[in-house]
């Protein structure tokens, strides 16, 4: 008897980028939870696990992520983004530090955003503490969505022209 494309569908097709999406938010979820396994022996550096925006692929500025559940840095580098979420805080920065643009990395022990090019420190809020950069992190505007994070990459804020709205750019859990 020969089969039917009937007798081998199960009834639960999913298109290429769905499967893809699933597979990569899948991925994440299990790094982030090896991640916060490791970190807790971390001394320097934590893992960055990259998160991707959960459906938007047009041109428009604001992206969708999954609520972090644990503290750390998530990064979207496609979207040169920077996620923290630290002691019940999140935040989304700008992946490039504001010196010399060059690519920051997230350090779990203390809980900083440090630039390697000219070993500058910033606490997890973004406020520069050490090293050398010209100002604060620069961040983006941000808000939840029932269990979404949502981010407006067209609202990129900096301290030293809306010191305001550069504080107002968190979200307490």
């Amino acid at each position: 008897m020969s089969a039917s494309s009937n007798d081998t569908d199960c009834g639960h097709r999913v298109d290429r980028r769905e499967f893809v999406r699933r597979a990569t938010l899948l991925a994440g979820g299990v790094l982030a939870s090896l991640t916060g396994a490791a970190t807790a022996h971390a001394t320097a550096r934590a893992v960055i696990t990259e998160i991707t925006p959960k459906a938007l692929e047009d041109a428009s500025a604001v992206r969708r992520y999954r609520v972090p559940t644990a503290n750390g840095a998530f990064i979207d580098a496609g979207n040169e983004l920077l996620i923290v979420r630290w002691n019940r805080q999140l935040f989304a920065f700008a992946l490039a530090c504001p010196h010399r643009g060059a690519t920051l990395e997230w350090r779990t022990t203390p809980g900083e955003v440090y630039c390697p090019k000219h070993k500058a420190r910033f606490d997890a809020g973004g406020a520069h503490r050490s090293g050398r950069a010209s100002r604060d992190l620069d961040r983006y505007s941000l808000r939840l969505e029932g269990a979404e994070l949502v981010v407006d990459l067209a609202n990129r804020l900096r301290a030293d022209r809306d010191a305001s709205a550069w504080a107002a750019a968190v979200i307490t859990l």
